[in-house]
């Protein structure tokens, strides 16, 4: 008895952990293996070695190509193979530059109108009677596309009571008018789009004037974004840089510090990039089709089929819209959300055009059972209503 409770015991909590685990373990998540290194997500890799350091110094390191917003880097150690946190740090440079002089000829430092600062200004005195006029002369070092200008003024400043803004388009000697001169309302100015490398931007005022801004906007920047990657590098250590990676990994945990100050930063020479060879691309689905060239990354499809070429994989598609996958989906070309197959036979009953029942294919079949069975009941009932009579009849015989 006792070994009956027992093995009766062992079968139940088998039957509860089973429970528990098979759903997770059909619910879990492709990821990486316990035994493949961080480093195989990696398409890329680069070396650093800063052999000048005495002391553990944030390194920055100029990135030979540029990344996307978001980009995973990860940076080992190659004397410790400790993974270290980073800081990719972006700039973005103004390649096309503006000088401006106003109507006394004397030059008017870039750094003053155009440093993004209100506490620098050129000042320009009130007049003793009447109005003053500055015209400033705003020369771009290549044509422009603008319709804005901005205005900035020291704290406490009125506005100029008018503006005026005419240009010279490339290769004409005669300036345009593109602000006939109005009443200056706000320190935005709008005005019909025009490209050009010569503007001229004359304002009328009566009380003090200090500009802190003065700024072409242009419509079409002509920028250049560098991008760094910083971490704290150890004296007398090799680190390898790796990134492109085409699937996740865990964050790495190490403090790192505060890599975003500029100051003691150790700034190293564009690094030589290199394929990385532990890399092993990711085929998430196990279908002999790694993820990047995938068009069905989460569903088991190594045909690619696409039929409607929509860059989807026919296998993770939802061409009925019910909320049921292709790959899951009973009946693909038809909405049922319900999934309804009183057949069983895998088919959706409202695109099901041949049942499978036995019965359903040969409707005789139903008819027959029912009348067997009547037919058996019938005899059963007579049987039972013979038996009665026969035991009176031998009752009074006695």
């Amino acid at each position: 008895m006792t070994m009956q409770y027992f093995t009766t015991a062992t079968f139940m909590i088998a039957f509860v952990a089973a429970s528990f685990l098979v759903p997770s373990l059909l619910h879990a998540q492709p990821s990486m293996s316990v035994d493949e290194a961080p480093e195989s997500a990696f398409e890329q890799v680069f070396t650093i070695s800063p052999e000048v350091l005495s002391v553990p110094t944030v390194v920055e390191v100029p990135l030979p190509e540029p990344v996307a917003q978001g980009e995973r880097f990860l940076v080992r150690e190659a004397g410790t193979g400790k993974f270290l946190e980073s800081y990719l740090k972006q700039e973005v440079e103004q390649l096309t530059s503006l000088s401006i002089t106003f109507n006394s000829g004397i030059p008017v430092s870039t750094d003053l109108l155009t440093d993004d600062r209100l506490d620098t200004f050129a000042s320009f005195a009130a007049p003793d009677e009447g109005t003053g006029q500055v015209t400033f002369t705003i020369q771009a070092s290549q044509p422009i596309t603008t319709s804005h200008l901005l205005l900035r003024l020291d704290a406490y400043v009125s506005l100029p009571l008018t503006v005026e803004l005419r240009y010279r388009e490339p290769g004409e000697s005669e300036l345009e008018t593109l602000v006939a001169k109005r009443e200056l309302t706000s320190t935005s100015l709008r005005f019909p789009e025009v490209t050009a490398s010569y503007f001229e931007v004359t304002f009328i005022h009566i009380q003090p004037l200090r500009i802190s801004e003065l700024d072409l906007i242009e419509a079409f920047p002509n920028v250049e974004q560098r991008q760094f990657l910083r971490f704290l590098a150890q004296p007398g250590q090799v680190y390898f840089v790796y990134y492109g990676a085409d699937r996740y990994i865990d964050q790495i945990e190490t403090e790192a510090g505060d890599l975003r100050n500029d100051q003691g930063v150790f700034r190293v020479g564009v690094p030589v990039l290199e394929r990385n060879h532990s890399y092993v691309p990711a085929d998430t689905d196990g279908d002999g089709v790694r993820d990047m060239v995938d068009n069905c990354v989460h569903e088991y499809n190594p045909d690619q089929a696409d039929i409607d070429r929509n860059g989807l994989g026919d296998a993770c598609g939802d061409w009925d819209r019910d909320g049921w996958g292709n790959s899951e989906d009973n009946c693909i070309n038809y909405p049922n959300r319900d999934q309804q197959d009183i057949d069983y036979d895998g088919v959706g009953d409202v695109c099901d055009t041949e049942e499978s029942r036995f019965t359903e294919r040969n409707p005789w079949v139903p008819w027959v059972g029912m009348g067997t069975a009547a037919f058996v009941l019938l005899i059963l009932f007579t049987l039972v209503a013979k038996r009665p009579r026969e035991g009176m009849g031998e009752s009074r015989e006695m």
